[in-house]
């Protein structure tokens, strides 16, 4: 549904967050997957920044204190860098990816902001690290926009904390939190205002996407999502040699319905079995679509034969219960559908996505044929050849036929 989509566009909340909670978990997921690679990028230019400190700080400051910082830095700082990055690569979880950032936000900007005031106060020069990682916290390290603003504000009470446990300068601790609380300001504004057309350019993505793909009158997905489905369930069938079930279903006597009930009953009807057709499907990876006119379509990815069947009768029962009328429909006097089950293992078979198609076509010509408002299965041999259509022997009235 577009209304979502419509109603987050129209409302004039912050960048913080969507109030529709499924698509503030979808808007999060794309953003970590469309930002990882350039994430990868940024540590790893982060990491090079750091190496070169290390080295600045053995070739301007006393060993002793060049070693002290140099594994400070290492463990507080490079570790949780190299860890972040790591992290990166793991897809199928993404919070671990905002603690890592975080964690490296907190990481370096603490240790950079402790070891420069520590050398400030023994007369030696230091790196301004500490100022640079709110910078990075806020656009470079894939943090969520509440989560960025976490870690900048807890990185200037950590070093508000440190400095007083050390027993930092008072005019130090007090320019510094300045300094940070501004940068944290400035960076907060300007992250908010990307984060705000970020999230509006997404709703816009998927509201185009949706109108490109779905069928406003059955609201259902349309013939075009359901070619690329259909491609890609054959593909994964392919290669994790599971099997896949195509159900073809058409509405009974459609022509006679409209002609007697007229166009706006009709663009009724098919919503109704449309809705009645989705709620049928039970199982999330199970895909509907109006395949066209009064006919439309489902895809079972993993599925038996029988279990196929079975959801195929459970379709045709799920349209008689919405009890529309049709006063000149030979399968009844009300409306049904007639569905053709072709069911076969892609990775086996001599067939094509396709062909799949043509199998299950020949299914639901046979169901028409056997007097409607029954389901049809129709198993494809691999010996069968796409492009040739028939109605094969081995069709089958499904258990409990009509």
């Amino acid at each position: 549904m577009e209304a979502p989509y419509l109603r987050e566009l129209e409302s004039r909340r912050s960048a913080v967050a969507f109030t529709n909670r499924r698509l503030e978990a979808e808007y999060r997921t794309y953003v970590s997957h469309r930002s990882e690679l350039n994430v990868r990028r940024q540590l790893a230019l982060a990491a090079a920044i750091l190496v070169g400190v290390m080295a600045l700080d053995f070739a301007l400051l006393p060993s002793a204190l060049a070693g002290r910082a140099t594994v400070t830095r290492f463990w507080l700082a490079l570790v949780p860098m190299v860890v972040a990055f790591a992290v990166t690569h793991y897809r199928r979880v993404l919070w671990p990816r905002q603690v890592a950032g975080v964690l490296v936000a907190l990481g370096v900007g603490l240790t950079s902001l402790t070891i420069g005031d520590g050398l400030a106060a023994a007369g030696f020069p230091a790196f301004a690290g500490g100022y640079v990682i709110v910078v990075f916290a806020y656009f470079f390290l894939g943090l969520y926009y509440v989560n960025a603003v976490a870690a900048g504000l807890a990185l200037t009470a950590g070093y508000v904390a440190i400095s007083l446990l050390v027993g930092t300068q008072p005019t130090s601790i007090l320019y510094a939190t300045y300094n940070l609380l501004v940068l944290n300001a400035a960076c907060a504004f300007g992250a908010g205002q990307l984060e705000l057309a970020r999230r509006r350019d997404f709703l816009k993505e998927r509201l185009l996407n949706y109108r490109a793909t779905s069928d406003q009158l059955s609201g259902l997905a349309n013939r075009r999502a359901f070619d690329t489905r259909l491609d890609e369930s054959w593909a994964r069938a392919c290669q994790t040699r599971g099997p896949l079930a195509l159900l073809l279903i058409d509405i009974d006597h459609f022509k006679a319905y409209n002609d007697h009930y007229g166009h706006q009953a009709g663009d009724l009807a098919i919503h109704r079995v449309g809705q009645a057709l989705q709620r049928a499907l039970k199982r999330p990876q199970d895909f509907a679509s109006r395949y066209g006119g009064e006919e439309f379509a489902a895809i079972l990815s993993d599925i038996g034969e029988d279990d196929a069947v079975l959801v195929a009768e459970r379709i045709r029962e799920a349209v008689l219960n919405e009890n529309i009328e049709h006063a000149h429909s030979s399968a009844g006097n009300r409306v049904s559908v007639s569905i053709g089950v072709a069911h076969l293992n892609p990775w086996d078979s001599d067939r094509t996505a396709k062909g799949l198609v043509q199998v299950a076509d020949e299914a639901l010509y046979s169901a028409k044929q056997r007097g409607r408002n029954c389901v049809v299965r129709v198993t494809a041999s691999s010996a069968a050849a796409t492009g040739m259509f028939a109605i094969p022997a081995n069709a089958a009235p499904a258990p409990g036929e009509h």
